[in-house]
């Protein structure tokens, strides 16, 4: 029998490991149900049990080993978004579940072959000798398992972030301009929100590099954003007195500050049950947009700002059609740059964005569908899509999921909602908002209806964490050890 040191030593490292997978993936901005999904990847692949449970920023995970348990505990310091990290952990993820290459762990149950006292005699010397050697052998698979697994999880912990300068507030602009293009299809505008989202957006980074509070630099590369944006458009109108700027890019100017993934993966959480996750996850997207909402007050109320309603450019079907799908695909590119994902997959984010939103404009347009409807049905259509890229490729959904969410954010019920909020009308911006909340949950309704539809972990609730027979509390490791 393996001695008991020994045993609480390999359960130790073992369970590190666990949650080392797991504090990476959480730290990148994966879901409670995404955190547990990794961690019993790893867990399953090390031979041991896991359940953990995963909040917004902490990690509680207990691990079983030849009946003993320990649990560890981490929590993370800042919410944060890394897609290429998690699609480096999904890849991860698939060679553990799928390559038989990987260094083989025999899991045998250390158990004696006869009583103690008949194990004593010189007859059975050799079969404790050869008893010994297999457990020997499966120790040094389970060491070359596990270091295997650290290698690569050392690789990813060290791998740099894509865009860690001053370049993403230049790449985030891209979306603040395509939004401001969906709302009022206003090249000037579009403009201005562009040189507001890369100054809002670049502050909102160095204020992160600096580990200044998120809420702090989420107000002020709010209030950045809003003013440059001011500025901007009186400098075009100073310059080009013909020219009309429409003050629907002001509120696109700020969409940069949306919490796209803590909303998305609070929805799914909640689809699977996870209420301690996905509430904690709502509940700090909400207060980031009263953060942000606050702070358009304040821009408003001090520089004596008040919106105009967004002007709709005169052109053919055909030609709005064109520039929405422009708009929409630079839009969805800039949010995917924003969430750190490399290029390649942004680009692709980028074509899954600009079909969902021309689905779901031409539901409304054409088809004369309420907005929920064709929110929900352009986000099933969607994320079905994108399951191909999933299984195909391995990459992560929330990556496609998160980008086609926000994209598809209503920008005029959103710009109308801060409008009537700031001329004081509360009956009506309370309506806005309440057109705002139904087409985010619509959406979130049909991202989750795509994952029931194309996954059976989703589809069935089979997956139940058993009790284990035994409990044995670890009081001291044994003195003759």
């Amino acid at each position: 029998m393996q001695p008991l040191y020994e045993t609480i030593g390999e359960l130790e490292k073992k369970s590190y490991a666990v949650m080392r997978m797991g504090v990476l993936a959480l730290s990148s901005g994966c879901g409670g149900y995404g955190v547990k999904d990794f961690m019993k990847t790893v867990a399953a692949f090390l031979g041991i049990e896991n359940q953990a449970h995963v909040t917004l920023t902490e990690i509680s995970s207990t691990c079983r080993f030849k009946g003993y348990t320990l649990t560890r505990v981490h929590d993370i310091s800042t919410v944060g978004v890394n897609v290429d990290r998690i699609y480096e952990l999904e890849k991860l993820a698939y060679r553990i579940k799928d390559n038989k290459e990987l260094p083989i762990y025999g899991i045998k149950k250390d158990k004696p072959l006869i009583e103690e006292k008949i194990v004593k005699l010189p007859l059975f010397r050799k079969i404790r000798k050869n008893h010994n050697q297999t457990v020997s052998e499966n120790n040094n698979y389970n060491d070359e398992r596990l270091d295997w697994l650290n290698r690569q999880l050392d690789k990813i912990e060290v791998r740099p972030i894509l865009y860690d300068s001053p370049l993403i507030g230049v790449l985030t602009a891209m979306a603040c301009a395509g939004i401001s293009l969906i709302i009022g299809l206003n090249v000037p505008a579009a403009i201005c929100a562009f040189i507001g989202g890369a100054f809002g957006q670049t502050l909102r980074w160095y204020m992160s590099k600096k580990y200044i509070n998120q809420f702090a630099g989420i107000g002020a590369s709010v209030v950045l954003a809003g003013v440059v944006y001011i500025l901007s458009s009186n400098i075009i109108s100073f310059l080009m007195p013909g020219v009309v700027v429409a003050m629907s890019g002001y509120v696109a100017s700020m969409i940069f500050i949306i919490p796209g993934f803590p909303m998305l993966t609070g929805a799914l959480d909640l689809a699977k049950l996870d209420f301690s996750s996905g509430v904690e996850r709502i509940l700090y997207a909400i207060t980031v947009l009263l953060v942000a909402g606050f702070a358009v007050w304040v821009v408003a109320g001090v520089t004596g700002f008040v919106p105009v309603q967004p002007i709709d450019m005169a052109s053919p079907e055909a030609l709005q059609i064109l520039f929405f799908t422009i708009a929409s695909f630079f839009g969805t590119i800039g949010f995917a740059f924003l969430f750190g994902c490399p290029v390649f997959l942004a680009f692709v984010c980028g074509i899954l964005g600009a079909l969902a939103n021309v689905i779901y404009f031409t539901e409304i347009r054409y088809i004369n569908l309420p907005q929920a409807a064709a929110a929900l049905f352009a986000a099933l259509i969607t994320g079905v899509i994108s399951n191909y890229f999933s299984v195909k490729r391995h990459i992560p959904r929330l990556a496609f999921s998160v980008s086609i969410a926000v994209i598809m954010v209503p920008g005029a019920a959103l710009y109308n909602t801060l409008y009537y909020i700031n001329i004081k009308d509360i009956n009506m911006g309370i309506f806005w908002l309440f057109q705002v909340t139904t087409v985010l949950c619509a959406v979130a309704l049909g991202l989750v209806l795509a994952h029931v539809l194309t996954d059976r972990e989703w589809t069935f609730d089979n997956d139940k964490v058993k009790p284990s027979g035994e409990i044995v509390e670890i009081v001291s490791e044994p003195k003759n050890h």
